[in-house]
Protein backbone atom coordinates (compact mmCIF):
# COMPACT_ATOMS: atom_id res chain seq x y z
CA UNK A 1 0.00 0.00 0.00
CA UNK A 2 1.11 3.57 -0.69
CA UNK A 3 0.02 6.59 1.34
CA UNK A 4 0.04 10.17 0.06
CA UNK A 5 -0.20 13.00 2.60
CA UNK A 6 -1.13 16.40 1.14
CA UNK A 7 -0.80 19.47 3.40
CA UNK A 8 -3.46 22.06 2.55
CA UNK A 9 -3.15 25.82 2.82
CA UNK A 10 -5.55 25.94 5.79
CA UNK A 11 -3.42 23.56 7.84
CA UNK A 12 -5.48 20.40 7.25
CA UNK A 13 -4.05 17.20 5.80
CA UNK A 14 -5.52 15.15 3.00
CA UNK A 15 -4.45 11.50 3.12
CA UNK A 16 -4.92 9.05 0.25
CA UNK A 17 -4.19 5.32 0.44
CA UNK A 18 -4.16 2.78 -2.35
CA UNK A 19 -1.97 1.00 -4.84
CA UNK A 20 1.13 2.72 -6.14
CA UNK A 21 -0.57 3.51 -9.46
CA UNK A 22 -3.71 4.92 -7.80
CA UNK A 23 -1.79 7.15 -5.44
CA UNK A 24 0.66 8.37 -8.07
CA UNK A 25 -2.27 9.45 -10.27
CA UNK A 26 -3.61 11.51 -7.35
CA UNK A 27 -0.15 12.89 -6.61
CA UNK A 28 0.12 14.29 -10.13
CA UNK A 29 -3.03 16.35 -9.54
CA UNK A 30 -1.44 17.94 -6.46
CA UNK A 31 1.97 18.45 -8.02
CA UNK A 32 3.53 21.87 -7.54
CA UNK A 33 2.28 24.22 -10.29
CA UNK A 34 -0.69 22.04 -11.18
CA UNK A 35 -3.17 24.18 -9.27
CA UNK A 36 -3.58 21.89 -6.28
CA UNK A 37 -4.19 23.46 -2.83
CA UNK A 38 -0.74 22.68 -1.46
CA UNK A 39 0.94 24.71 1.27
CA UNK A 40 4.11 22.57 1.29
CA UNK A 41 5.33 19.59 -0.67
CA UNK A 42 3.24 16.45 -0.48
CA UNK A 43 4.79 13.42 1.20
CA UNK A 44 4.68 9.99 -0.41
CA UNK A 45 5.10 7.09 2.03
CA UNK A 46 5.42 3.40 1.29
CA UNK A 47 3.28 1.49 3.81
CA UNK A 48 4.04 -2.21 3.58
CA UNK A 49 2.44 -3.50 6.77
CA UNK A 50 -1.10 -2.82 7.95
CA UNK A 51 -3.39 -4.85 10.20
CA UNK A 52 -5.33 -6.37 7.25
CA UNK A 53 -2.07 -7.25 5.49
CA UNK A 54 -0.72 -8.86 8.67
CA UNK A 55 -3.91 -10.90 9.08
CA UNK A 56 -3.64 -12.12 5.50
CA UNK A 57 0.03 -12.99 6.02
CA UNK A 58 -0.77 -14.84 9.25
CA UNK A 59 -3.36 -16.91 7.43
CA UNK A 60 -0.83 -17.89 4.75
CA UNK A 61 1.65 -19.30 7.25
CA UNK A 62 1.76 -23.04 7.81
CA UNK A 63 4.15 -25.72 8.99
CA UNK A 64 7.75 -24.58 9.40
CA UNK A 65 6.90 -21.04 8.31
CA UNK A 66 4.48 -20.62 11.20
CA UNK A 67 6.91 -22.32 13.60
CA UNK A 68 9.72 -19.92 12.65
CA UNK A 69 7.60 -16.79 12.99
CA UNK A 70 6.21 -17.91 16.36
CA UNK A 71 9.68 -18.73 17.65
CA UNK A 72 10.95 -15.26 16.78
CA UNK A 73 7.88 -13.66 18.36
CA UNK A 74 8.33 -15.65 21.57
CA UNK A 75 12.00 -14.54 21.65
CA UNK A 76 10.96 -10.90 21.59
CA UNK A 77 11.16 -10.58 17.82
CA UNK A 78 14.76 -11.69 17.17
CA UNK A 79 17.05 -14.70 17.57
CA UNK A 80 20.60 -15.61 16.66
CA UNK A 81 21.18 -17.81 13.63
CA UNK A 82 22.37 -20.72 15.79
CA UNK A 83 19.31 -20.44 18.05
CA UNK A 84 17.02 -20.46 15.06
CA UNK A 85 18.69 -23.52 13.59
CA UNK A 86 18.39 -25.37 16.89
CA UNK A 87 14.75 -24.41 17.41
CA UNK A 88 13.80 -25.54 13.91
CA UNK A 89 15.91 -28.72 14.12
CA UNK A 90 17.99 -27.68 11.12
CA UNK A 91 21.49 -28.10 12.57
CA UNK A 92 22.26 -30.83 10.02
CA UNK A 93 20.11 -29.37 7.22
CA UNK A 94 20.90 -25.68 7.20
CA UNK A 95 19.70 -25.23 3.64
CA UNK A 96 16.15 -25.86 4.82
CA UNK A 97 16.20 -22.55 6.69
CA UNK A 98 16.79 -20.69 3.44
CA UNK A 99 13.85 -22.46 1.81
CA UNK A 100 11.51 -21.58 4.69
CA UNK A 101 12.66 -17.96 4.71
CA UNK A 102 12.06 -17.72 0.95
CA UNK A 103 8.51 -19.01 1.41
CA UNK A 104 7.92 -16.46 4.18
CA UNK A 105 9.18 -13.69 1.92
CA UNK A 106 6.84 -14.74 -0.89
CA UNK A 107 3.90 -14.73 1.50
CA UNK A 108 4.87 -11.28 2.79
CA UNK A 109 4.84 -9.91 -0.75
CA UNK A 110 1.53 -11.62 -1.47
CA UNK A 111 -0.14 -10.38 1.71
CA UNK A 112 1.02 -6.79 1.40
CA UNK A 113 0.94 -6.65 -2.41
CA UNK A 114 4.28 -4.87 -2.14
CA UNK A 115 7.39 -6.26 -3.86
CA UNK A 116 9.63 -4.67 -1.20
CA UNK A 117 7.85 -6.23 1.80
CA UNK A 118 9.83 -8.40 4.20
CA UNK A 119 8.54 -10.19 7.28
CA UNK A 120 11.90 -11.52 8.47
CA UNK A 121 15.23 -9.73 8.04
CA UNK A 122 18.77 -10.36 9.27
CA UNK A 123 21.56 -8.21 10.67
CA UNK A 124 25.10 -8.59 11.92
CA UNK A 125 25.64 -9.04 15.66
CA UNK A 126 28.79 -9.79 17.68
CA UNK A 127 30.08 -13.26 16.74
CA UNK A 128 27.62 -13.76 13.93
CA UNK A 129 24.23 -12.50 12.89
CA UNK A 130 20.58 -12.80 13.83
CA UNK A 131 17.17 -12.91 12.21
CA UNK A 132 14.44 -10.53 13.30
CA UNK A 133 10.86 -9.67 12.42
CA UNK A 134 10.46 -6.45 10.46
CA UNK A 135 9.84 -3.65 12.96
CA UNK A 136 6.70 -2.44 11.16
CA UNK A 137 5.24 -5.93 10.98
CA UNK A 138 6.18 -6.87 14.56
CA UNK A 139 3.33 -5.12 16.48
CA UNK A 140 0.67 -6.64 14.23
CA UNK A 141 2.13 -10.15 14.27
CA UNK A 142 2.74 -10.04 18.02
CA UNK A 143 -0.92 -9.23 18.67
CA UNK A 144 -2.10 -11.94 16.27
CA UNK A 145 0.06 -14.48 18.09
CA UNK A 146 -1.27 -13.33 21.48
CA UNK A 147 -4.85 -13.55 20.26
CA UNK A 148 -4.27 -17.10 19.03
CA UNK A 149 -2.74 -18.12 22.37
CA UNK A 150 -5.60 -16.52 24.32
CA UNK A 151 -8.13 -18.26 22.10
CA UNK A 152 -6.49 -21.64 22.65
CA UNK A 153 -6.50 -21.10 26.42
CA UNK A 154 -10.14 -19.99 26.63
CA UNK A 155 -11.34 -22.81 24.41
CA UNK A 156 -9.51 -25.33 26.59
CA UNK A 157 -11.32 -23.94 29.66
CA UNK A 158 -14.69 -24.74 28.08
CA UNK A 159 -16.73 -21.81 29.29
CA UNK A 160 -15.11 -21.10 32.67
CA UNK A 161 -14.51 -17.49 33.66
CA UNK A 162 -11.01 -16.00 34.01
CA UNK A 163 -9.47 -12.58 34.58
CA UNK A 164 -7.07 -10.75 32.27
CA UNK A 165 -4.29 -11.11 34.82
CA UNK A 166 -4.82 -14.87 35.04
CA UNK A 167 -4.78 -15.13 31.23
CA UNK A 168 -1.45 -13.30 31.08
CA UNK A 169 -0.02 -15.57 33.77
CA UNK A 170 -1.18 -18.75 32.05
CA UNK A 171 0.13 -17.90 28.57
CA UNK A 172 3.30 -16.32 29.94
CA UNK A 173 2.83 -12.98 28.20
CA UNK A 174 1.20 -9.66 29.02
CA UNK A 175 -1.94 -9.28 26.90
CA UNK A 176 -2.03 -5.55 27.66
CA UNK A 177 -5.12 -3.36 28.09
CA UNK A 178 -8.53 -4.79 27.22
CA UNK A 179 -8.85 -3.05 23.82
CA UNK A 180 -5.62 -4.60 22.57
CA UNK A 181 -6.53 -8.32 22.43
CA UNK A 182 -9.75 -9.06 24.29
CA UNK A 183 -11.67 -6.07 22.91
CA UNK A 184 -11.44 -7.20 19.28
CA UNK A 185 -12.24 -10.77 20.33
CA UNK A 186 -15.41 -9.55 22.07
CA UNK A 187 -16.32 -7.42 19.04
CA UNK A 188 -15.96 -10.50 16.83
CA UNK A 189 -18.26 -12.45 19.15
CA UNK A 190 -15.55 -14.87 20.28
CA UNK A 191 -15.71 -14.08 24.00
CA UNK A 192 -18.10 -12.83 26.67
CA UNK A 193 -17.01 -10.26 29.27
CA UNK A 194 -18.61 -9.63 32.66
CA UNK A 195 -17.28 -7.60 35.59
CA UNK A 196 -13.67 -7.90 34.47
CA UNK A 197 -13.88 -11.64 33.73
CA UNK A 198 -14.07 -13.30 30.33
CA UNK A 199 -14.87 -16.69 28.89
CA UNK A 200 -15.20 -18.25 25.47
CA UNK A 201 -18.57 -17.60 23.81
CA UNK A 202 -21.31 -19.40 25.72
CA UNK A 203 -23.25 -20.84 22.78
CA UNK A 204 -20.32 -23.14 22.08
CA UNK A 205 -20.38 -24.61 25.57
CA UNK A 206 -24.03 -24.59 26.66
CA UNK A 207 -23.49 -27.91 28.39
CA UNK A 208 -21.28 -26.28 31.03
CA UNK A 209 -23.16 -23.01 31.58
CA UNK A 210 -24.16 -24.13 35.07
CA UNK A 211 -20.71 -25.32 36.03
CA UNK A 212 -18.70 -23.58 38.73
CA UNK A 213 -16.61 -20.80 37.21
CA UNK A 214 -12.85 -20.94 37.08
CA UNK A 215 -12.84 -17.52 38.74
CA UNK A 216 -15.91 -15.89 40.26
CA UNK A 217 -17.34 -13.40 37.72
CA UNK A 218 -19.49 -11.85 40.45
CA UNK A 219 -22.61 -13.00 38.65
Amino acid sequence: MVRLTVPLADGRLMVFEGTEEEVMNIARVYDVGAGGPIATHARLEIVEWTEPAARTFWGLLHGDQAQLIRFLLHQGGAAKYSELLMSMGYEEQRQRLGAVLSAIKRNAKKATQMSTAEAVRYRAVPNGYEYFIDRKALPFLRDLDLRERVQTLLQSMRGHWITMEAISAKIGADIGPYPRILGPMEADGDIVEKNGYVRWRTETFEIVTNAAPFDNPHA
